[in-house]
Formats: C-alpha cells, sequence, structure tokens
C-alpha cells in the first residue's frame, strides 16, 4: 500500500542531476527547463523528486543570501525616547465604493512606539502638519529629527516653517528607497498584519479601519516584547527612557544638524547625493552625542542596563548640551 520506496541512490542521483543542470543553464533555471535537458540526454528523473531538489537548491541560495545580507547590514539604534520620529503613509483598504483608506503612522524610533496614528482618505498636508502637531502635544515636545518621504506634503512650506520654528531637523528619504525610512516601513506592516488590513481589504468604513488600527497599535505598544530590547515592550522603553531634548540642547543641536548638512554636501554632485549626505551627517552627529548606535551585522538580542541612554549621557559634547 502506498507509494513505492525509492531505490537506493535515486535521490541523490537526481541532485546531481539537478545541480549539473543550474550549472549549465543557470541558477535560476526552472523544472520544465531542466526536465527539457534530461529528455534530450536520454535521462529520466521524476518529476516530483525534480521539484523537491531544486526547490532544495533555491531554498539554500536564499539562506545564504540572507546570512550575507545580515553580515554586511548596517543598523541605527536609537538611544533616547523622542530623538527621532519616522512617519509615512500606508495603505489600510478600500471602502465598498473603492475609495482608498489611508493610515498615516509615526513611529518613535527610540521606544519603537506608535506614537501617532491617522486613518481617512490620501491625506493633506494639513492633515500631516495636524497629526504632528497632535503627537508633540501628546508627548510632551517635538522630536529632534523627523523622517519623512519625498511626498508632497512633506515638502510643503507651511511643514517646513513650523519644523523650522519648532527647531526639528527636516529629513526626507530618497525617491526608491524604503531603507532610508525601514524602520516605518516596518511598522506598517506590523500594525497592518496585526490589525488585518491592506491591499485588498473591503471596509464598511474608515472608523472600522481606524479602530483595528488603533487595537493593532495598542497590542504592539503595550502587549509585543522586543527581543532587539532585552524583551521589553515598545511602552516599557517608552517609561524608561529619557527625553532626548533632556540630554541635549535642542537649539544647539539643531544648528549643528544643520552646519554638519551643509558640509557635507558641498561635494554633492546630484539631489540624491545630497540627500544620502545630509542623512549620513544627521545619524552621525546623533553617534556623536550618545543619542545613536551603529550594529553591524545581527542585532543584539540583549541590552545591557535598565536605561539605553545612562551609559551615554556623559559624552554629551554638542554645544550648550546638558549634563
Amino acid at each position: 500500500m502506498g507509494r513505492p520506496r525509492l531505490p537506493s541512490g535515486e535521490r541523490q542521483r537526481v541532485r546531481d542531476l539537478v545541480q549539473r543542470e543550474r550549472l549549465l543553464q543557470g541558477r535560476t533555471v526552472g523544472v520544465p527547463a531542466i526536465l527539457a535537458a534530461l529528455a534530450r540526454n536520454g535521462e529520466r528523473a521524476s518529476r516530483m523528486l525534480v521539484e523537491q531538489e531544486l526547490r532544495a537548491f533555491k531554498r539554500a541560495d536564499r539562506a545564504a543570501q540572507r546570512r550575507l545580507f545580515e553580515r554586511r547590514r548596517v543598523g541605527r539604534e536609537i538611544l533616547a525616547r523622542d530623538a527621532v520620529w519616522g512617519e509615512d503613509t500606508t495603505h489600510l483598504g478600500r471602502l465598498v465604493s473603492g475609495q482608498s483608506v489611508d493610515g498615516e503612522l509615526i513611529k518613535d524610533l527610540g521606544t519603537l512606539e506608535t506614537v501617532g496614528l491617522s486613518v481617512g482618505g490620501p491625506p493633506l498636508s494639513e492633515d500631516l502638519i495636524r497629526l504632528l502637531s497632535q503627537t508633540a502635544e501628546d508627548r510632551g515636545g517635538w522630536p529632534l529629527v523627523w523622517l519623512g518621504d519625498m511626498a508632497s506634503i512633506n515638502r510643503d512650506a507651511r511643514l517646513r516653517a513650523l519644523l523650522d520654528s519648532e527647531r526639528v531637523v527636516h529629513l526626507l528619504s530618497r525617491v526608491h528607497t524604503p531603507t532610508d525610512n525601514a524602520a516605518t516601513e516596518h511598522q506598517h506592516g506590523e500594525v497592518k498584519r496585526e490589525a488585518q488590513l491592506g491591499k485588498g481589504v473591503v471596509l464598511a468604513s474608515a472608523e472600522q479601519a481606524r479602530e483595528r488600527a488603533e487595537a493593532a497599535r495598542r497590542v504592539l505598544d503595550h502587549g509585543r516584547l522586543r527581543a532587539t530590547r532585552g524583551w521589553r515592550t515598545a511602552a516599557e522603553l517608552g517609561r524608561a527612557l529619557p527625553r532626548a531634548d533632556a540630554l541635549v540642547d535642542r537649539e544647539a543641536f539643531f544648528r549643528a544638524a544643520c552646519s554638519a548638512m551643509e558640509k557635507a554636501t558641498r561635494g554633492a554632485t546630484t539631489k540624491r547625493e545630497a540627500q544620502k549626505a545630509r542623512r549620513e551627517a544627521v545619524f552621525a552627529l546623533l553617534e556623536q552625542l550618545g543619542l545613536q548606535r551603529t550594529h553591524v551585522g545581527l542585532r543584539p538580542r540583549v541590552r545591557p542596563g535598565p536605561t539605553a541612554c545612562s551609559a551615554h549621557a556623559d559624552r554629551v559634547q554638542c554645544p550648550g548640551a546638558r549634563p
């Protein structure tokens, strides 16, 4: 009863054939091309075995690529509350009428909390200004740095004037470069998966999307334990970490960041190079002041000490910095 047992050595024979064809036809070759090559050479093999062995080779290739990427990946860890906020818009679903429902999320990159959230139609610049202002009021102050993409609402003159008046460094992501705001993109994915929102979801109303997103936000902020943060929740980190503007003087930081960005862009020949140079200059300043540390490779799973910034406060060197 059941499927006959494979002859001894048959799987290894098929594996060798598949490996040979991958060398001859390329690593991305598919099953039909391999079977055609075997038939041309007068060789026989079970299609099921060819599929299984090809799948195993491609799985091993992907794992090797992930390991290589992890060894080379450069990650930034923000070490204070309200030092850097990331903001972006994401698609949550559509109403029965076909109208898009979008969510605007603001993430504190230090505590990993979703500190701002709004849901509705495609946001306008006044919507973003309102959300940022409300978030700053809820958090007890503005961040030192705000990250956003190149959307027109993020380049609005009224928004730029507001950020300048609050002494917030405004950094825009490069076009088609999601890694420039990867932490916020990751937050989108977490919230949408938890709330069961996103592409293809049909909603009765925008309010339904808002309720789902808010529920997901509470679970992720107050319930989800973070391995890279010593298995603490985002809310616990929010209570433990000091505010960034309690460690450095906001005005001094703003002036130092503007000066560093201006110097960094002097040799840039394209807008994209200039954007990258500005970002690197600001993050280098954060690192110098102990508000950030850089990890190369896999992120440590446990962070020493009850508070992230306590061991770094004595490194603050910005003019006008607070001890």
